[in-house]
């Protein structure tokens, strides 16, 4: 079967998406392709939720806080979710006008003025650990970012098929789930009031709908179309200030210290999670300058 053109191809057969699936965490994008074509109003009875793929309706739903609720939690993880969602994830699982309360309260914590003035300790810790840590006794090690690693050596993509895949635009988190507070109709069916409902960010961000060449590797991306992840609606990070310089920091004092790398890609082992989708280990020669 064929999909849109930028899709990856995909194979007959039943359409099932199970956020649980050890399939859908090693690579959920060939699902993610059908889902978008095919069924971009998902329902997985099994473990009833439904889910929305298309960029257009998942970044509509982000903002969409008088519809989708989050009062619930942001996972479908039982240890995350429900009534008491807001007791462990604070005011994620909160709706306006609590949620903005509290977040008011936190947001004084991150000012630019204040993220800004971070930066010398930040420096400190990261020159600290990379000196005393990684580069004077280990030269095997999990590189916790392979998106930015190849920008930041300057170096060309590596043609491993493996590699390739690292470097399509990926979101860690895949997606976050809201709760319908009325009925809701979309691609001819209605979600009822009280259903859970998947907002597949990692489906969107590779949308051909929305973005050109959505497999490409681009750091300018998110300017065209928006990316879909926390950073859309009222629940934009709070932290992705301070989260852009703590990276810029670490690869500034990498780039520094590390000549050459290279990466055991059999070694390689994804995170089994509901949420996010990254590698648990990703083991790494480096070479010190």
């Amino acid at each position: 079967m064929s999909t849109v053109a930028g899709s990856h191809a995909t194979a007959a057969g039943p359409l099932v998406y199970d956020p649980y699936a050890y399939g859908i965490h090693e690579d959920p994008y060939p699902t993610y392709a059908r889902l978008r074509d095919e069924a971009p109003l998902y329902h997985n009875d099994e473990r009833g939720f439904w889910a929305l793929s298309r960029h257009t309706d998942v970044l509509a739903a982000f903002r969409d806080s008088d519809r989708f609720s989050n009062a619930e939690g942001v996972s479908i993880d039982p240890a995350a979710s429900g009534p008491h969602a807001h007791r462990t994830m604070s005011f994620l699982a909160m709706d306006p006008p609590q949620h903005g309360r509290m977040r008011g309260l936190v947001s004084r914590a991150f000012t630019p003025r204040r993220v800004a003035a971070m930066e010398d300790r930040i420096r400190s810790l990261t020159v600290h650990h990379l000196t005393t840590k990684l580069l004077a006794h280990a030269w095997y090690w999990a590189w916790a970012n392979p998106d930015e690693r190849c920008k930041a050596f300057g170096q060309p993509a590596r043609t491993a098929d493996w590699v390739e895949e690292t470097l399509r635009y990926d979101t860690s988190s895949q997606m976050l789930a809201r709760v319908t507070k009325v009925d809701v109709a979309l691609h001819g069916r209605v979600v009822p009031a009280g259903d859970r409902v998947l907002l597949l960010a990692g489906s969107a961000n590779r949308d051909p709908r929305a973005f050109a060449d959505p497999d490409r590797f681009d750091l300018d991306r998110d300017r065209e179309a928006g990316i879909a992840s926390f950073g859309v609606g009222r629940h934009f990070c709070l932290g992705a200030s301070l989260a852009r310089l703590e990276a810029r920091v670490v690869l500034e004092e990498l780039v520094a210290r590390v000549h050459d790398y290279d990466i055991d890609a059999a070694g390689a082992c994804r995170v089994h999670s509901v949420n996010v989708r990254g590698f648990e280990t990703l083991p790494t020669t480096v070479v010190p300058r």
